[in-house]
């Protein structure tokens, strides 16, 4: 019997998955990536959540999402850039305090202010 990828993570859950297919980290992304492409944009929250616990191997396609042509799907690339430790976020996010849309500056405003503190603690 074949299920959905949000099956497999409700029955085996998140980090059991994440462990189990490291390899395929990258497919990961990827699939997580085409989530917030979604018009529904309820998926969008829950592909972020998935990217912040697959940690360091998201931030460069969240980095690419901020170049993105729909503002929902920038302003969640913010904002799950700044959950994580990761400095190669910082002038992506940086540059988004320039966006078109007042939502993603202000996002990203927030998410450099949690990235930052995190980095200086860590």
């Amino acid at each position: 019997m074949i299920v959905s990828e949000e099956e497999a993570f409700m029955k085996i859950g998140w980090s059991l998955w994440n462990r189990r297919t490291h390899k395929n980290i990258n497919a990961q992304v990827n699939a997580l990536i085409f989530k917030l492409k979604d018009p529904n944009r309820s998926q969008h929250e829950s592909s972020v959540r998935q990217m912040i616990a697959l940690g360091k191997p998201a931030v460069e396609p969240l980095i690419q999402y901020l170049q993105h042509e729909d503002e929902w799907a920038r302003l969640m690339a913010a904002a799950a850039l700044g959950k994580m430790e990761d400095s190669r976020a910082l002038e992506p996010l940086n540059k988004a305090l320039y966006d078109p849309d007042q939502g993603v500056r202000h996002m990203a405003r927030l998410a450099l202010n949690e990235l930052s503190s995190k980095i200086t603690s860590s």
